[in-house]
């Protein structure tokens, strides 16, 4: 198998798991049959630069990241928490605004 296409399946599955998407959920937002991403993310299929740039988007880190593993850290962050926010019900949401609120009113704290 080509070193290429199981290092960028390798990525695209671990992208794909940290913002808990299955292959079924990664299917719905992109389009792309699941059975095909399973065989992207394990090194047997190539892909288009088109459904690159599906994947890309819809799990929120660049196609850079996903081919060469290159990515700007805190942008790529913003953007998986954002993902992962819209699967929250609006009581949840509450929540995290609370802890990300009591997070920063602790850093705060400690940098006096």
């Amino acid at each position: 198998m080509d070193e290429f296409k199981i290092r960028l399946g390798r990525r695209i599955r671990e992208v794909r798991e940290e913002c808990e998407y299955t292959r079924e959920k990664l299917s719905e937002l992109t389009g792309i049959d699941d059975k095909y991403i399973y065989e992207i993310e394990h090194g047997r299929k190539n892909i288009s630069a088109y459904k690159l740039s599906m994947l890309s988007n819809s799990l929120g880190v660049s196609m850079d990241f996903l081919a060469f593993g290159e990515h700007v850290e805190i942008k790529n962050n913003y953007r998986i928490i954002l993902l992962l926010l819209d699967n929250l019900d609006k009581t949840d949401f509450k929540n995290v605004e609370e802890i990300i609120r009591n997070i920063i009113t602790i850093k705060n704290n400690s940098t006096k």
